[in-house]
């Protein structure tokens, strides 16, 4: 069993839920005050979680953790739009000034990496915007370091031929392993490259009972109860068995993980996690790119 130690200085606290707008399947409808952000920042702080995820793009997020104190002990990445989402030529300056703004009000002086947030089909135009942005940031002294978040290796590998990134997030769970294929995470650690692991619940989709899911997901009804069966026959809960696999990938320095209350961190952080199982790698055909990103959902 992992010592909660090893656990929790690896965990990232992703901030998604901490804005207005509804982030995952399991919240529809819960929208988190100052107050709760605050007890949840408490916790994670007196647990040695150093980590924070956010984004200009999660509303009122920054707004709440910027009323907190003593936020000059976290690590803040910031995750920026990518500029296919922002038209216009000034994206270089609009993106400066935003940024400024936002260090203002964390009353911080730099963030730890900023992570530009959606790396689908960007033209080569686009990636030599993020360069130039890079470039004046770090000249800047707003963030030395810089990161993407991708889906897919060839959105790495299409970027890096152009920026120098010291940190990549990605989803990897139970059910989405495309990103431990070809050696990618052993690469990336040889290039000296960070690897945050995000979406490790599948946006809460694998901690439901298949019963409950959405109508959208019952073509994959089969593979939702083969993980409830591995649980049942290893004796895990869902949250074990998720946190478990995720904690025994080798090249994984990190682990986004979102919460809606403080004791659901809290549980988080009590959870049983274990290193002797082998965990089952189930076939998902040619439709696993439909269940494995939520941008593909269509939702009844």
């Amino acid at each position: 069993m992992l010592v909660l130690k090893e656990f929790s200085k690896k965990i990232c606290l992703g901030t998604a839920q901490f804005s207005n707008k509804p982030y995952s399947i399991k919240n529809k409808s819960k929208i988190l005050s100052t107050k709760d952000v605050g007890k949840i920042i408490k916790i994670a702080k007196s647990k040695k979680i150093h980590f924070l995820d956010c984004s200009e793009n999660y509303t009122r997020s920054i707004e709440k953790i910027s009323k907190l104190k003593n936020l000059k002990s976290f690590k803040i990445i910031l995750k920026i739009s990518s500029p296919k989402n922002i038209s216009g030529k000034n994206y270089v300056s609009l993106q400066i000034l935003k940024l400024q703004k936002i260090l203002k009000k964390l009353r911080i002086k730099r963030f730890y990496a900023l992570m530009l947030h959606d790396c689908r089909n960007l033209s080569i135009r686009d990636i030599n915007k993020v360069k130039s942005l890079f470039k004046i940031t770090k000249n800047k002294k707003i963030s030395n370091l810089f990161g993407i978040s991708i889906y897919s290796q060839d959105e790495f590998f299409k970027i890096n031929r152009y920026i120098k990134i010291s940190i990549v997030q990605g989803p990897i769970n139970f059910f989405d392993r495309t990103l431990l294929k070809n050696g990618f995470l052993k690469l990336l650690k040889k290039k000296n490259i960070k690897f945050f692991a995000r979406s490790i619940f599948l946006q809460g989709v694998l901690l439901q009972k298949t019963e409950n899911l959405n109508s959208f997901f019952y073509k994959w009804n089969k593979q939702f109860k083969d993980f409830e069966s591995f649980c049942i026959q290893h004796k895990l809960t869902k949250i074990e068995a998720c946190l478990s696999y995720i904690m025994q990938i080798k090249y994984i320095d990190h682990i986004v993980i979102g919460v809606l209350s403080s004791n659901e961190i809290k549980n988080i952080l009590n959870t049983k996690l274990v290193r002797t199982i082998k965990f089952k790698d189930l076939n998902f055909g040619k439709n696993r790119n439909l269940l494995f990103y939520p941008f593909n959902w269509k939702l009844k």
